[in-house]
């Protein structure tokens, strides 16, 4: 799907006793990734479809929850370290606030600079940490 325009761009149906993981290969085949930012949920998350996207020339924006507890927790020791300002280690924090529909929400984005190759994700440049709380 296109973000901009909701525009169905591809889709593969599900076989029978089979899951979304099993469509992600035949949609991201023969596609021209170059340039385009791929956005997946939870379950797409996998070095695979990371390796896919990067060699197609592509860029992926990929979400880990706590349902894939060693990943989960290998992000989260970046968010419990403090930055290293001897090697130029920043965090950048963004925080939105509304309620346009409904309960206040406010959002909280997190980016530290630090270098993530050691996570061993193919391409991967940068990981934020979202958090948001609602008040009714």
């Amino acid at each position: 799907m296109q973000h901009g325009s909701g525009t169905t761009l591809a889709q593969v149906a599900v076989g029978e006793k089979r899951n979304e993981l099993s469509a992600i290969p035949p949609l991201l085949a023969g596609r021209d990734l170059r340039d385009t930012i791929v956005t997946s949920d939870a379950l797409h998350t996998q070095r695979s479809f990371a390796r896919t996207i990067h060699d197609g020339g592509g860029y992926y924006l990929m979400i880990v929850k706590a349902n894939q507890p060693q990943r989960h927790d290998d992000l989260a020791r970046f968010f419990d370290l403090p930055a290293i300002i001897v090697d130029h280690e920043q965090w950048d924090r963004v925080e939105t606030v509304s309620n346009g529909h409904g309960p206040l929400e406010v959002r909280h984005l997190e980016y530290p600079t630090g270098d993530c190759a050691s996570l061993e994700w193919p391409g991967a440049t940068g990981i934020m940490h979202r958090t948001g709380e609602r008040h009714v």
